[in-house]
């Protein structure tokens, strides 16, 4: 049995949340952390959704959703966006170089002009509240498949 190459994609819970709240001016509290793992760990999803999809393992899927599509432990909820990579990671070395580049685009992203960290200002709540995870990525899944 293979077994995948350690992870190299840095962790994200704290440093990286962190930093990005600061370095964007964003009040770092309890709550804007929380919001920002809960944005990130929603687009780790979907591309979890399309790397699946793009593999052909609908097996992978579903486990990906079961562990992850209810937000995870709650216990661990901090470390979700965590978690999602690490079992990415483990799944399909496939998705090693995307990961490591991910991280980087979305720092340049959310720092970017327009985005959802404003200096001084906390991190909006998602629209409709908890978003369905398990919705949306069914659906990227489903686009990735054809």
């Amino acid at each position: 049995m293979a077994y995948p190459a350690p992870r190299d994609v840095p962790v994200l819970y704290p440093v990286y949340f962190m930093e990005l709240l600061t370095t964007g001016g964003v009040p770092p509290t309890a709550e804007n952390v929380a919001r920002l793992v809960g944005r990130t760990a929603f687009m780790i999803g979907t591309q979890g959704a399309a790397y699946c999809a793009q593999l052909r393992d609908a097996a992978a899927f579903e486990i990906f959703l079961v562990n992850f599509a209810r937000g995870g432990m709650p216990a661990r909820r901090l470390h979700l966006a965590d978690d999602m990579v690490d079992w990415l990671w483990a799944w399909s070395a496939r998705c090693h170089d995307d990961l490591r580049g991910r991280f980087v685009t979305w720092r340049a992203d959310l720092l970017g002009p327009g985005s959802l960290l404003q200096r001084g200002r906390d991190i909006p709540p998602s629209d409709a509240g908890e978003p369905d995870r398990e919705e949306a990525w069914r659906s990227v899944f489903a686009e990735h498949s054809r």
